[in-house]
Formats: C-alpha cells, sequence, structure tokens
C-alpha cells in the first residue's frame, strides 16, 4: 500500500489558493477510495486537522507535537537566513524524519512554502504563480526581502522536488527557464471549479444586490487592478447609467486609495463593497451579476473565471499570457493597463446575442474541465512521480 501526504494550511480568506487546495483534498479522498493508497495529513493547525479528518474520514491525521513544530520552524528561519546550510538543515529538519517515521512514499507540498526546498524525500510541489517575477513592483510581493524568500522557494524547491504541478503550458516553460528546471519533472494540472463550494445549497441574503450590476471578486490586493477597473467603470456607466459595481474581498494593508479613488470619481453611490462573503452568497452574486471583470495582473490562471462559467455569468477578463488555456474563447479579453479596453469589451455584452453565445461557451468550458478529467491528470501524475 502506497503512504501519500499532504502538508495543509488552510485560510479561508487566502483567496484562490484556498480553493484550489480543497480542490487537491477532494482529489486525494478520490484516490484513496478508489485505489491501495493510505492518506496522512501533516497540518500546521488543530483548526486545520479537525476540519480535514471530519470532512474526510479516510485520511489519517499525523499531527505534530508542539515542540517538534517549533524546532521545524527554527530550522526553516536557519535556512531561510543561511541557504548554504541546506545539507545541514534537511538532516535537522524534523519534517523528514517523520516523514521517514511513518514511511511516506509521497509527500505533496500545496503553494509556496520553504519546506519544500528542505524535504528529503519523493515530493510533489504544486504552486499557482511565478508572478513576481513579472511584477516585483507590487508590495503584496514583499519587496526585495519577499523576492528572495519567493526566488528561494521556486529555485530550491522546484530543483529539490521530485515533481513540480503548474496549471499551463505556459507556467510550465517559464518555470523551466527561469529556474532551469527540467521540462521532464514539470506536469500541468488545469484548475477547476471547487465542488466543495457546492456542498450548501441554502443560499444567505447576507446583503442587498443592486438590480443590474458588474462583479469583481478579489481580495484588495494592488496587483487586482482595481484602480483601472473603476476608471472603466467611470466610462461605462456613461453609457449604462443604471450599472453598479459589486465589490467583495477582504480588505488589504494600502487598499484605501481604492476607496479615495471612488471618491474621485464620483462613483459612491454605483459601487458595493461588501468585503468578505460567504461561498454560498457568492454563488448569488455570480448568478445574477451582469457580468464578472477581473483586470488582475497575476495569473495566468484564476477560479473566479471557472466559477463564472458554472453559474452562467459571462466573464471579461486580463488577456495574460497562458491565460487562454484555461478561458479559450469562452470569455472576453483586454489589456489589463487599458482601462478603456476594460470598458468596451465589457459594453460588448449589451448586445444579447454576445452575451448568450459568451454563456454558452462557458458551461461548455466547464464541461471539458470536468473534476473527473482533473482527477484522471492529477492521479496520472501522482502515480508517475511514484514509479
Amino acid at each position: 500500500m502506497k503512504k501519500i501526504g499532504i502538508v495543509i494550511g488552510l485560510n479561508q480568506y487566502g483567496g484562490g489558493t484556498y480553493q484550489w487546495t480543497l480542490n487537491i483534498l477532494e482529489s486525494l479522498d478520490a484516490l484513496a477510495s478508489s485505489a491501495n493508497v493510505e492518506i496522512f495529513i501533516i497540518s500546521r493547525t488543530a483548526e486545520d486537522a479537525k476540519y480535514v479528518t471530519e470532512k474526510y474520514p479516510r485520511f489519517k491525521l499525523k499531527a505534530l507535537p508542539t515542540w517538534i513544530a517549533l524546532l521545524n520552524r527554527a530550522v526553516i528561519k536557519l535556512y531561510n537566513h543561511f541557504p548554504k546550510l541546506a545539507p545541514l538543515c534537511r538532516l535537522m529538519l524534523p519534517l523528514n524524519h517523520v516523514a521517514k517515521s511513518i514511511k511516506l512514499d509521497l509527500l505533496i507540498f500545496p503553494g509556496a512554502n520553504l519546506d519544500i526546498c528542505l524535504y528529503n524525500r519523493r515530493s510533489l510541489f504544486m504552486f499557482c504563480d511565478i508572478s513576481h517575477k513579472y511584477y516585483p513592483h507590487f508590495p503584496e510581493v514583499g519587496g526585495s526581502k519577499g523576492i528572495r524568500i519567493r526566488e528561494l522557494i521556486f529555485g530550491d524547491g522546484c530543483s529539490n522536488a521530485t515533481g513540480v504541478i503548474v496549471e499551463s503550458e505556459e507556467l510550465k516553460h517559464e518555470v523551466a527557464k527561469y529556474y532551469d528546471i527540467d521540462l521532464s519533472k514539470l506536469y500541468v494540472l488545469y484548475q477547476i471549479f471547487s465542488t466543495q463550494l457546492l456542498t450548501n445549497p441554502e443560499v444567505t441574503d447576507e446583503h442587498q444586490l443592486p438590480e443590474k450590476y458588474l462583479f469583481y471578486p478579489a481580495q484588495l490586493w494592488e496587483h487586482k487592478n482595481h484602480i483601472n477597473l473603476l476608471k472603466a467603470f467611470k466610462v461605462i456607466i456613461s453609457e449604462l447609467p443604471e450599472m453598479k459595481l459589486v465589490l467583495t474581498g477582504s480588505r488589504k494593508e494600502g487598499d484605501q486609495k481604492i476607496f479615495d479613488q471612488i471618491e474621485e470619481l464620483e462613483l459612491k453611490d454605483s459601487v458595493f463593497y461588501y468585503g468578505y462573503v460567504s461561498d454560498t452568497f457568492i454563488s448569488k452574486i455570480f448568478k445574477n451579476a451582469f457580468a464578472m471583470v477581473m483586470p488582475t495582473y497575476f495569473g495566468p490562471t484564476n477560479i473566479p473565471t471557472l466559477e463564472a462559467f458554472h453559474y452562467g455569468c459571462p466573464a471579461v477578463i486580463s488577456d495574460l499570457p497562458g491565460v487562454r488555456e484555461q478561458a479559450e474563447d469562452a470569455a472576453l479579453y483586454f489589456d489589463p493597463d487599458n482601462y478603456l479596453a476594460i470598458a468596451e469589451q465589457v459594453l460588448k455584452l449589451t448586445e444579447e446575442h454576445t452575451r448568450a453565445e459568451l454563456i454558452k461557451k462557458g458551461h461548455k468550458r466547464m464541461e471539458e474541465l470536468s473534476f473527473e478529467r482533473y482527477n484522471r491528470h492529477f492521479h496520472s501524475h501522482i502515480n508517475t512521480v511514484l514509479s
């Protein structure tokens, strides 16, 4: 029997990364139900451990005692400050000894963390983007310190891992180029809409929705590009004065400039900011929206595009390198630097035929990016790394 572990750190305010991790857990549960496999959860918090073990009774929990967790963090901190000590840190890392004690055949690391750089057994590293390479100026990247850590994670992590999973062919080749990684150890797994979000059919009315509105679900990071969206929206309401804009997502440091822009453009009565809302209410917002507009700079793939497809909401999105692998012809695209282009694409949806055709193509794309297809590819990648 093969033993597969996964290091988890769930954060429901983590946006797409949170939903992405839920997909991985769901797929591992499907694998455990159909193959001779044991799944072990190595959790960073007791809360995560409780959630996962209750949701997935097949999974086995390997809890790290407090002192071991603290020692693990200390070793990671040592490596972070002195990367040349990596060989010594690998010998010291408690996670390696825990994995050896339970005879793990494979440990999966979803998301960017330094543990993957020091793990000394068979591993699978999964991540969504390397956007710090293209947009190092955004404060959420973390400045020079944050970039140094990211480079350490992706450089040493990709080299050290047995296999690496990314979300597009475009990203696969970018990772190979930037970090000198052999293409043979890089795999593509296209993202899907999280089946977890369909578990509760009850939709609560957390806020009163306007009658006609555009929707942008995104935390208020600078790279999400709310400023250009607001400028575009000002143009849009000159043509469609009844249109409103609904924003959701947690507030972030430096986001006051978004609210200042709303005031400056005199959009206070037309923009509705709801903050963080439940997944069930998100579904209602999508279903009733005129369109989902996503001018983000980070990609290449994003889960809100798939949510829009699923709920029959036209998607108007940034034309990022690799994004068309996800959306194909089921979305309208624009240059995120050009707010007039954003407005132009949204206004195309006033033609009912265009809007209906986009919804139809979105549903078709969702059928292609099915959970069954995701499982088949993910399990194949796991088997390849295990062989």
